[in-house]
């Protein structure tokens, strides 16, 4: 049986005329594809839209948000169906697609934090998936060094004054394997459309921090507290 979703939107509060961003960011919203139980398990987090995006706005519905949703497809065959939402690290990208900068970070991510607040107390959010080096450098800024290619798959446990502790789980961001050509097949799929189901896996089967077997020395090793 298909089972269809019709998603809803966060829409972004933030009323701050100083932003650098500002005049066109805040019309692209977190956008929530609940299971029939209304839970959301994963929040996929981009560095920022495109034009697709800028033009539609809602987040990840270019050709990077497609592949993601073949990944996501291909995951919940093994597992089942399970809710997820999209959003991103600001709400559009500045000019030439550029990495944000630490004053634009510092300005949206009060606002996706909010989210993801909502959507652990709400919806029952198991997991953050930060897609791309970007992301993950402004969601755990710890890893400001790190390359993707280290981290993907890794256990993050991620605390700050607004959601609490949530687990995270980067990965690689869809768009690089548009930039390589690869077509996504689920019968012969390629190493890293394989290697982001997997790291999609590891994210919903995370543990709430309080009930995570981890210990101190495990998260030093693995993550961040």
């Amino acid at each position: 049986m298909t089972i269809v979703i019709t998603p809803t939107q966060i829409k972004c509060s933030c009323k701050e005329k100083k932003c650098p961003v500002h005049a066109k960011c805040c019309f692209l919203p977190t956008e929530v594809y609940p299971d029939k139980e209304g839970k959301v398990h994963l929040l996929f987090v981009g560095q920022g839209g495109g034009k697709d995006e800028r033009k539609k706005q809602r987040p990840f519905v270019g050709r990077a948000g497609e592949r993601i949703r073949q990944q996501i497809v291909a995951a919940r065959r093994r597992i089942g169906y399970f809710g997820v939402a999209f959003s991103n690290t600001i709400r559009d990208n500045p000019e030439g697609n550029r990495p944000p900068e630490s004053n634009e970070l510092k300005m949206c991510l009060p606002h996706l934090y909010k989210d993801i607040k909502h959507l652990k107390e709400k919806c029952g959010l198991r997991a953050v998936v930060p897609l791309g080096a970007s992301s993950l450098r402004a969601l755990v800024p710890e890893c400001s060094l790190a390359g993707i290619g280290s981290m993907h798959g890794k256990l993050f446990y991620v605390k700050n004054d607004i959601f609490g502790v949530i687990a995270m789980v980067p990965t690689y961001h869809p768009a690089s394997l548009l930039y390589s050509g690869i077509r996504f097949s689920e019968k012969h799929m390629d190493q890293k459309d394989a290697t982001i189901v997997e790291d999609i896996l590891t994210a919903y089967k995370s543990q709430p921090f309080e009930d995570s077997a981890l210990n101190v020395e495990d998260l030093l090793e693995a993550g961040v507290l």
